[in-house]
């Protein structure tokens, strides 16, 4: 982000963390947020989006893991476990990539975040961010 400038590793220029910012995103504090939903919606007129990705590096974990958005099967029964296939295949292509250390659950803690606003807002069902 534009933070790095003051220091940020995170944080954007007016010290927001940037993957907070995309349930309400606001043209003059989190303006590249705002670019980067309308840069997708112009996509899906286009083409079909079938997965999000965010990238992220944790500061505690170690390992590559994905989080994703688990359906509900009671509500989606045609989508369940669809949100696990793409993680399925990274397990078996690369080594660093740790299934297990992965988490599909959605948190309303975390509905502020690129991959679950993607996922509602947007509807890409494939939606992850990638630690």
């Amino acid at each position: 982000p534009d933070g790095v400038i003051l220091g940020n590793y995170r944080c954007n220029i007016f010290g927001l963390d940037l993957n907070r910012q995309w349930k309400y995103p606001r043209k003059m504090r989190s303006a590249t947020i705002l670019a980067t939903k309308e840069m997708i919606r112009q996509f899906q007129k286009e083409r079909d989006v079938v997965l999000f990705c965010d990238f992220h590096g944790h500061s505690r974990k170690q390992n590559v893991f994905l989080y994703g958005c688990k359906h509900n099967p009671s509500h989606f029964p045609e989508k369940r476990l669809m949100e696990r296939v793409f993680p399925m295949i990274l397990e078996g292509v690369a080594t660093v990539f740790s299934l297990k250390s992965s988490n599909f659950a959605v948190q309303e803690s975390r509905d502020t975040t690129a991959r679950i606003a993607v996922w509602k807002e947007l509807n890409i069902d494939l939606s992850y961010t990638m630690e």
